[in-house]
Order: C-alpha cells, then structure tokens, then sequence
C-alpha cells in the first residue's frame, strides 16, 4: 500500500491507495521538496488505509485551521482600524493654505491677527494674542467661541433648536445632547461641519489658512439667532452685508438674554 500527499503552500493535498491488508503496518515514508520549498509531497510505502485516512484528516484540519486563523486575523485588524479611526465628534482645527476673502479690517487689524469671516457680509478680527475670540454671547454665556493657538484653534459653541439643546461643541469635543436630531458632524482637520436631522447644515467653520476662519450657519438661541449664509450676516434683528467690519472686540455679537419674568 502507497499513500501519497501533496503539500501546496500548505492548502492542496493529494491521496491515493490501492486495495491492500487493513492490518496496521509501520511503513516507510520520504519527503520530497519542490521549487523553492513551496510544495512538498509525502510517499509512504506499505502503509495502511486506516493509517492514511488519519494523515490526510489531520492536513484537512490543518487547512481548516488555517483558514479560521486567517478570519481571526482579518477579525482582530478590522478591530484595530475601528480603534485607531479618529473620533468623528472631537478634533481640532488646522489651517490649510486657501486664499482669504476680500477683508476691509486689514488696514486697521495687527500683522498676526486672526480674521472671521462670515462669507462676504462681514469680517471680524480676533486681538492679537487673545487665546478666546468670542462670536456671539447672550448675558454671561457665551455661545460661540473660536479658541486659538499659534498653529491650530477649536470651536466652543451650543447649538439649539426651538425646544432647547441640542449638542454642545467643547474645544472641539462634539456632544450631542439630543440623539436623533443631529447627524454625526463631519470634520476633516480644516472643517467642521453640523448637520441637523434634515441634514441641513446647522454650522459650518472653515480655517482656510493660519490667519482667516469662515463661518456660516443657522444657529438658534435662546435669545435670538445668528443666520450667515454667505452674502449676509443677520444677528437677532440686526442685518449686515457688503463685508463690513467690526473687528478689534474681544466679543462680535451680543444677544439680549431674555428678560426675567416678575410677578
């Protein structure tokens, strides 16, 4: 009796046998490599059939371990890509190198100021050196702020609809508060983007290089709005547009709290 298998990258195997006694015999088995020790072939001579079904299963269960090793594997990376993607609700911002927009503050703002931009209707500067640039404020709160560094700046901000909160942005750090309304914002080191359940963008800032940041959005208050979609610029009741400056203040925009009620 001869068995013969066939080793191929260890995933093929060949047998054959003839009709010889079931009595178990010893055997004499040669092993011979082929190319560059990638497929070897196993000759067994005067071995039993019993004996060689046994060989064969073990390279079956071989291939099959193989294979589960492999899903193991793929399994145990797809983990670790999940784990290592960066988180789509915190970051912070990097300039990238676009042009800035038209600006009527450059005659009157530092070298090294950092310039908003709310699309075409206005711009504004933050003071030079000043680590908190806040955009709107109602009272004491302050509703959005751009915080800033030599090389990178995150926003600070509450975004609200008519029945209160909805998320809270934290030095970049994004937490919605009310699942379901918002979609998960998009940020890609330059922008950060805030869409509403609709997926209307709620809020969307851009640092288009080390000295401007855009702004645009429809931000809700409790005590009025900020509405910037480009062309102009309308905070609570009040409307700009045609690039006007009103830069220099360490607050933009001031909203009315809402007045306390009395008995």
């Amino acid at each position: 009796m001869k068995a013969l298998l066939l080793f191929c990258l260890g995933s093929s195997v060949a047998f054959s046998q003839g009709n010889g006694s079931v009595v178990q015999q010893s055997g004499n088995c040669t092993v011979n490599n082929v190319g560059n020790n990638t497929t070897a072939t196993l000759v067994c001579d005067s071995i039993d059939p019993k004996l060689a079904k046994q060989i064969t299963d073990i390279v079956d269960d071989s291939r099959r371990n193989t294979a589960e090793l492999d899903q193991i594997s793929k399994g145990v990376s797809l983990i670790q890509s999940e784990l290592h993607k960066p988180d789509p609700n915190e970051g912070w911002l990097i300039p990238a190198n676009e042009p800035s927009p038209p600006n009527r503050c450059l005659a009157d703002a530092p070298s090294d100021a950092l310039f908003i931009f709310f699309g075409t209707a206005v711009v504004s500067y933050a003071p030079s050196g000043a680590p908190e640039h806040i955009v709107v404020r109602s009272g004491n709160q302050n509703l959005l702020t751009i915080n800033q560094s030599s090389k990178r700046a995150t926003i600070s901000a509450e975004l609200f609809d008519q029945d209160g909160i909805l998320a809270e942005i934290d030095h970049g750090k994004f937490e919605v508060k009310r699942p379901g309304f918002l979609k998960p914002p998009q940020h890609d080191g330059h922008s950060l983007i805030v869409y509403d359940k609709w997926n209307q963008e709620r809020l969307h800032v851009h640092f288009l290089n080390p000295h401007a940041i855009s702004i645009t959005g429809d931000l809700f208050f409790p005590t009025g709005s900020l509405i910037a979609d480009g062309t102009t610029l309308r905070v609570g009741h009040e409307l700009f547009q045609d690039g006007s400056c009103v830069g220099g203040n360490f607050i933009d925009f001031g909203l009315s709290p809402a007045p306390v009620a009395t008995k």
